[in-house]
């Protein structure tokens, strides 16, 4: 009855739009999944109410999570109790329960409280858990893609292939003709050659033959 009783109180008080600071964004970001899940453990501990919902987000925070920005999820916690009330008897994490709640109103309402749009929400819880406790709240991080198109460099790589090079030293031949100058010593000799000329005297066989002298008388 306490649950069913704070639920009208509070669906009855609209809500302000844009009651979370990007401080309040940052945060649930930094959590992610833990942060889905916190909220639906400070529902159900709070039995569904929007004051205890928002007490328990403020305080789990160690006051990080500002009150106004805390409002909207209790107020959203309520308004999904009193709407599907018996889906979410298994709890806030249940199938049967978040398909309840998305048939509603209460998403589009929690929206517009916070100023932000269903991408930029926690994600809806897989459990409940309270927020892990940390010296300080994870460091959100922005990765911002920039696309930078480096200028197509062409590389021509001109590959020289020196052949050895066989370097064949002709030396001159300096035919050297040494004119040898044979002074060929033409001794004459003056062997008297004693050429015999054998004279040879062959006697002249003179045949004198008597004339016959006739005398006439």
């Amino acid at each position: 009855m306490r649950s069913v009783i704070s639920v009208s109180a509070v669906v009855a008080v609209a809500a302000a739009a844009g009651q979370c600071t990007q401080a309040d964004h940052d945060l649930w970001m930094s959590y992610g999944q833990a942060f889905g899940n916190f909220v639906g453990y400070c529902g159900l501990v709070s039995f569904g109410s929007a004051s205890g919902t928002t007490k328990c987000l403020v305080g789990g925070t160690d006051g990080a999570l500002s009150e106004g920005c805390a409002q909207c999820f209790g107020t959203s916690v309520a308004c999904g109790g009193q709407h599907c009330m018996m889906q979410c008897l298994a709890g806030p994490a249940s199938a049967k329960c978040l398909e309840c709640v998305g048939k509603t109103d209460c998403n589009p309402e929690l929206y517009q409280c916070t100023g932000y749009g269903a991408s930029q929400m926690p994600p809806p819880p897989t459990g409940t858990a309270p927020l892990p406790k940390t010296t300080q709240a994870p460091t959100t991080t922005t990765l911002a893609t920039t696309t930078t198109i480096a200028p197509t460099t062409t590389t021509t790589t001109i590959t020289t292939t020196t052949m050895p090079t066989t370097t064949t030293t002709t030396t001159p031949t300096t035919s050297t003709t040494t004119t040898v100058q044979t002074t060929a010593s033409a001794t004459s000799s003056s062997i008297p050659s004693t050429a015999s000329a054998a004279t040879t005297t062959e006697p002249v066989a003179t045949t004198t033959e008597p004339v016959a002298t006739t005398t006439e008388p």
